[in-house]
């Protein structure tokens, strides 16, 4: 009963511990490579996002320039429309009105012609006075017969 095995000779243990080494090293340089490969496409996912939003800003900009040059010219012919009207009842109104239009629209295409800028809000408060007289004289221009 009592037969001791013998103890094998230490290098005999080297190649095992060998293989075991490397397997775990290999493991470890697969995890490696994949997690690089993965912020890698994560990075190109990211980029490719920020392009679409920078595209889809510029379309919106494009957009947004194609109304105003559709809207700024019919504003133009209906204030000019109106004032002609007004120029049949009160030559010196009309004339005040068309002085306040012009006014209006120096200070407007000045800021139209600047990039990313509108007439709308805050903007259009500085020259609100002579935009709101130019309504008021198309609208009047329109009532008349």
């Amino acid at each position: 009963m009592g037969k001791k095995r013998p103890v094998p000779p230490l290098w005999l243990g080297i190649p095992r511990n060998t293989v075991h080494l490397g397997l775990f090293a290999s493991i470890f340089v697969i995890i490696a490579e994949v997690l690089q490969r993965r912020a890698a496409s994560n990075a190109a996912v990211l980029a490719a996002r920020r392009e679409q939003a920078a595209v889809a800003h510029e379309v919106l900009e494009s957009r947004l320039a194609a109304m105003q040059a559709q809207v700024e010219p019919q504003f133009l012919f209906n204030a000019l429309v109106g004032i002609e009207a007004l120029y049949r009842k009160d030559a010196d109104a009309a004339a005040e009105n068309l002085d306040r239009l012009i006014e209006y629209l120096r200070v407007a295409l000045r800021r139209l012609r600047e990039p990313g800028s509108t007439i709308a809000g805050r903007d259009r408060s500085s020259c609100a006075p002579t935009w709101r007289s130019s309504r008021r004289c198309t609208a009047a221009g329109r009532r008349s017969p």
